[in-house]
């Protein structure tokens, strides 16, 4: 018997976290005003020692108008006393897929496979009996997200290892597919997130009700954290990471989309906003590519180079963003996208 549900890779993809919700829903284009009304603001750890460093903010990733959510822990998962790969076959039948953590030792394709243990997050989205294999999406040895297989034996050596490894990342999350899922283009949602973006405002405040706020640098003062990073860098103080360059690349290409989507439909009017929105992942491409030459080549007039784009990028986005702004607020609202 073969089981898989429908995924596809996401136009932001940088952590997993927030890739896999978008891999299942992205899949229909009744959840792209949902998409295009978020994925705006960036938070940034100024000491920048976080897992997870730097992002997209949102308060939660899995809340999703197309996707009913449970949470478990490997705790609770253990009450069950079913096998785990029984336990996945079951949930892919029921039409969930399952995001969990693995060793990433004995994941074919990872970077890690047969090399050292490493707790990593997976989506699994499918199975084949034939071959006793399950499908997963993730990141491999090259860092391009794709999907793979891994056999049941691997599976659950891979799960369980991770017991002995002091895993920090418990999480067992399954998400379904709602057909009935519904939202509309959130124009003054948009219009805040980006004003929150523009004046560096802490976001998470909007949500002290449920939670303390998360204290990081936001929005445009991203820029003054990758800064100090890049110089940081330039000083042996710090080691070359891609995701810094890469999460930026991506709120540039999210922005560009969410441009061309609203002025396809008339809710921004100003051709030139399209045409700035591009350039400005134009630029941002440019610098991830030329900061994967500086991983290789370590050469101090490159990275000089990557810290005066970083400094053109933030003072572009100091004219496109407010002009932006403006033009959505004086279009009306075009009611429903669908």
């Amino acid at each position: 018997m073969t089981k898989v549900l429908p995924v596809q890779k996401p136009p932001v993809f940088g952590y997993h976290f927030y890739s896999y919700p978008l891999a299942i829903i992205l899949n229909y284009e009744s959840s792209y005003p949902w998409f295009y009304s978020n994925y705006i603001q960036l938070a940034f750890n100024r000491d920048m020692n976080a897992p997870v460093p730097f992002c997209f903010y949102m308060y939660d990733y899995a809340i999703v108008p197309w996707l009913t959510t449970y949470r478990l822990s490997r705790e609770v998962y253990a009450l069950t006393d079913k096998p785990i790969v029984d336990f996945v076959k079951a949930a892919l039948d029921k039409e969930y897929y399952v995001y969990l953590n693995l060793d990433e030792y004995f994941v074919p394709e990872r970077f890690t496979y047969g090399k050292e243990h490493f707790s990593h997050d997976s989506l699994v989205y499918g199975y084949d009996s034939s071959t006793r294999s399950f499908h997963i999406l993730g990141f491999n040895g090259k860092g391009m997200y794709v999907s793979s297989q891994i056999t049941f034996q691997a599976f659950e050596a891979s799960f369980r290892y991770l017991d002995q490894m002091g895993n920090e990342c418990n999480q067992i999350v399954l998400y379904q597919y709602k057909e009935d899922g519904k939202y509309d283009f959130n124009q003054k949602l948009v219009c805040e997130s980006l004003e929150d973006y523009l004046y560096s405002r802490n976001t998470s405040e909007r949500f002290s009700m449920v939670e303390s706020p998360w204290e990081r640098a936001y929005g445009m003062e991203i820029y003054d954290v990758l800064l100090k990073y890049f110089n940081n860098l330039s000083e042996g103080e710090a080691a070359a990471d891609v995701r810094h360059v890469h999460i930026l690349w991506e709120h540039k290409h999210c922005m560009k989309l969410r441009t061309e989507y609203m002025f396809d439909r008339e809710i921004i009017r100003k051709p030139h906003l399209v045409e700035q929105a591009v350039f400005l992942e134009g630029q941002a491409l440019i610098l991830k590519n030329n900061f994967l030459k500086y991983c290789v080549n370590c050469k101090p007039e490159l990275l000089a180079s990557i810290i005066q784009l970083t400094e053109d990028i933030r003072e572009l986005e100091k004219v496109f963003l407010p002009d932006l702004i403006m033009d959505m607020k004086l279009t009306e609202s075009i009611g429903p996208v669908i």
